[in-house]
């Protein structure tokens, strides 16, 4: 089961888009640092929920640190990234879910994780998780959770933590 895994630690360019007339749109998110483009596809909810839980994140990490650190309370002018998304759009995947949180040390909003759901459970189905660290280094950890029913995998969950 090979897994790609995307990584920008400070992208030049993060953005929610849409392709296509009000109805029948598609949303994405972009990721861009130089010429590598990684397009995701989400639905219209998660992208407003993105938006709601990444401000209610940086207004906790305000509160939490007392003012230290530089987080702006509202977008400083000339910053809204109201360009259309890049071409071109090449879905990498959907998004299943999607998590934050807060590095302290690099001041970064940092959490990602994607599930991939490959075969249903019934209630008491005997099951067992295997957790396997894929890499790390001093900034970040790959974890892969394996939901197995004997060898049979039913669920992995891949989580990115800087």
């Amino acid at each position: 089961m090979a897994r790609e895994l995307y990584v920008f630690d400070q992208p030049e360019r993060f953005v929610a888009g849409t392709v296509g007339q009000p109805g029948e749109r598609q949303f994405f998110l972009q990721a861009r640092d130089g010429r590598r483009l990684v397009s995701v596809a989400l639905e219209k909810q998660q992208v407003l929920l993105l938006a709601e839980r990444l401000d209610a994140l940086l207004d906790q990490v305000l509160r939490r640190s007392g003012g230290d650190v530089a987080i702006p309370a509202v977008a400083p002018a000339g910053v809204e990234d109201t360009e259309p998304l890049d071409t071109p759009i090449s879905e990498e995947f959907e998004v299943g879910s999607l998590a934050f949180g807060w590095n302290e040390e690099t001041q970064l909003v940092i959490v990602e994780t994607h599930a991939r759901y490959l075969r249903e459970l019934r209630l008491g189905d005997p099951v067992a998780i295997r957790t396997r660290i894929v890499a790390f280094d001093r900034r970040r950890i790959h974890l892969e959770h394996t939901l197995l029913r004997g060898e049979d995998a039913s669920c992995v969950i891949n989580v990115l933590a800087l």
